[in-house]
Formats: structure tokens, C-alpha cells, sequence
């Protein structure tokens, strides 16, 4: 998702793609051929957790290019982004919290002559990781509260202790 919807940018419609309504490319119906590689965040992982936000980069559009991040097997559009002045995008995204197994992320806009400009990464998605029940554990915030618990406890006992002892007592009558 793109914080705020970009102005779109330069979007010219290709044998590959159309431009929409917005500005910018949609996406065909099967995963194109890919002239790059999209680079997920400075990392070399392509193993990620559905749900989990990353942010793409990748060179070789066109000035100011409209582009459009595609999550391929079925293709849904992720958001979209313009590329700067210089041909370079980068784009924070949010990976469907229900999508699991392989995908091929794409971004799709026009290069500098106008052609289409295919960047993809395909990625392994995996369900996020929960405890045995289901539910999620609390944080350790490294305080124990059992020295208190004990000393809490023998306060208890001293008191009852102490009751008892005075019950135990005869009092003299005042004259």
C-alpha cells in the first residue's frame, strides 16, 4: 500500500499493459516476462510472512514512470508508486495476511524508450508464526514478582500469628 495516492506519472500503454483510468499500468492476467529484478528491502531473503510489510526497489523505468506493484498467482494490485527523476522507485508494501506459497511479485511501468519495464521477485510466503494454543505469549519484561509474593505471604502468616496470640490472652476485669 502506498501511503497517500501518488500523482500518477508518465503511463504509456504497451502490447503489454494498458494504462487505467488512475494513471497508471494494470496488470494482465498471467505473471509477464520480467527485464529486471525487484529487490525486496536490501534483502537476499525471498522467504517472507503473509501479513508482513516490506518495501521494493528497483531501477530501469522510465522518468517519472507510473508503476504498479502486482502479487502474482492471482493477479492483485499491491499499490503503486512513480519512479524519480532518474528511473529509480521504491515502494513500502503489505503482503496479504491470508496469502501463503509461492508468489511472483512484480512491478510494471514503462522504460526510458517507452517499452515495458518488467521487474519480479518470486517469493516463498509463510503463514505467521503462532504459539502451541493458538494465542499470543505475553513479552518478558524481566521483573519477577516473587520475592514480593513471599514476602507478602509471610506478612500474612505473621499476622494470623499475632490474632491468634491475642485471642489466647485473658484480659483482667476493670475495677
Amino acid at each position: 500500500m502506498t501511503l497517500g495516492k501518488p500523482v500518477a506519472g508518465v503511463c504509456a500503454a504497451t502490447a503489454l499493459f494498458v494504462c487505467g483510468a488512475t494513471g497508471f499500468p494494470v496488470a494482465p492476467d498471467s505473471v509477464p516476462a520480467s527485464t529486471g529484478t525487484l529487490s525486496l528491502g536490501g534483502t537476499a531473503t525471498t522467504s517472507l510472512v503473509a501479513g508482513q510489510d516490506l518495501t521494493l526497489t528497483a531501477d530501469g523505468f522510465g522518468s517519472n514512470a507510473s508503476i504498479s506493484i502486482v502479487q502474482y498467482s492471482e493477479p492483485t494490485t499491491l499499490g503503486t508508486t512513480v519512479a524519480d527523476s532518474s528511473g529509480h522507485m521504491s515502494v513500502e508494501v503489505a503482503l496479504d495476511p491470508s496469502l501463503t506459497g509461492q508468489h511472483t511479485l512484480v512491478a510494471l511501468g514503462n522504460a526510458p524508450d517507452g517499452s515495458p519495464h518488467v521487474v519480479e521477485s518470486v517469493v516463498t510466503v509463510a503463514a505467521p508464526a503462532t504459539s502451541p494454543t493458538g494465542a499470543s505469549k505475553l513479552a518478558w519484561t524481566g521483573f519477577s514478582t516473587a520475592a514480593y509474593a513471599g514476602g507478602g505471604f509471610l506478612a500474612l502468616l505473621s499476622g494470623i500469628a499475632l490474632i491468634r496470640a491475642a485471642q489466647g490472652r485473658k484480659t483482667l476485669p476493670v475495677a
